[in-house]
């Protein structure tokens, strides 16, 4: 991030889980390119995203986006996508599986689980913000209509 960017409040919070240091930072960069500044999370394991999401009072779980390499996902998946709808508090976060362009998605990605094209990362994720931003906060939705 820049020194004079500033976050866009309305982002979620991304938790980018690859055990590829290099993958991970041209994911970032391209993030970047494509005019996404807001902090990426970078963690090896989706045990440690999970406990992340389980233990870290300023992450709500209804603003997180998290986003699992291809590799990650074809080892574990499946298990994370089941931890996560099988605990009501982190259920509404959504995954992304970032893939490689020779990658067929459904072969790769868990039920439930979006694909982004890491040729194409930046590009892919600015498609799916605004879905990601319309989603209502669990504090805004906890507010009576009047």
């Amino acid at each position: 991030m820049m020194p004079n960017d500033v976050p866009d409040p309305d982002l979620p919070d991304i938790l980018l889980v690859d055990d590829d240091l290099a993958e991970a930072k041209a994911v970032r960069q391209a993030l970047t390119a494509a005019g996404i500044t807001h902090p990426v999370l970078h963690l090896l394991r989706p045990e440690d995203a999970l406990r992340l999401l389980r233990l870290d009072p300023g992450l709500a779980p209804d603003r997180v986006l998290l986003i699992l390499a291809a590799r990650v996902a074809r080892r574990d998946g499946d298990r994370l996508m089941a931890a996560l709808a099988g605990n009501p508090r982190l259920a509404c976060v959504p995954v992304h599986i970032l893939t490689g362009p020779e990658d067929s998605g459904a072969a790769v990605c868990p039920d439930g689980a979006g694909r982004l094209r890491l040729d194409r990362v930046g590009e892919d994720l600015r498609a799916v913000l605004p879905g990601l931003q319309a989603r209502p906060r669990a504090d805004e939705a906890a507010l009576p209509v009047a």
